[in-house]
């Protein structure tokens, strides 16, 4: 086995799940997380419904996941996640803060990053320390 094979069997690919109802936003979270970032894959799903079904089929380093969505919104994704999957990381997109009422709720491997989702390096940071 030379040296170059040895050396990408070290590496771990990065797939992440991203969750979000704007389908804009997605589409520049995706593209920027997969050009700029050193993300292997991002999958998009659009509520908490449907990323449920994707964790059912396949698995993700992280989940990073909007607050308020249609049919499941955040919080309830970030429950049924603990319960289902409780070594997967998630990053919570919100305008409320860590020590908002509404997010207090949902410690543990729980990271937060505020809206606009803008801070592309902190998201980067943050990605980094839950999946390396």
């Amino acid at each position: 086995m030379s040296l170059e094979t040895k050396n990408n069997m070290d590496v771990k690919k990065i797939s992440v799940l991203f969750v979000e109802d704007n389908q804009t936003t997605q589409d520049i979270v995706k593209e920027y997380m997969e050009e700029f970032m050193d993300i292997d894959e991002v999958v998009c799903a659009n509520d908490g419904v449907e990323a449920l079904e994707l964790l059912e089929t396949r698995s993700f380093c992280v989940v990073i996941t909007d607050y308020d969505m249609p049919r499941m919104n955040g919080k309830e994704l970030v429950e049924n996640i603990k319960e289902k999957y409780p070594e997967l990381p998630i990053i919570l997109v919100t305008v409320y803060d860590q020590h908002h009422p509404q997010t207090i709720s949902m410690k543990g491997k729980v990271e937060y990053i505020m809206k606009p989702l803008v801070d592309f390096h902190d998201l980067q940071q943050k990605i980094d320390r839950l999946c390396i």
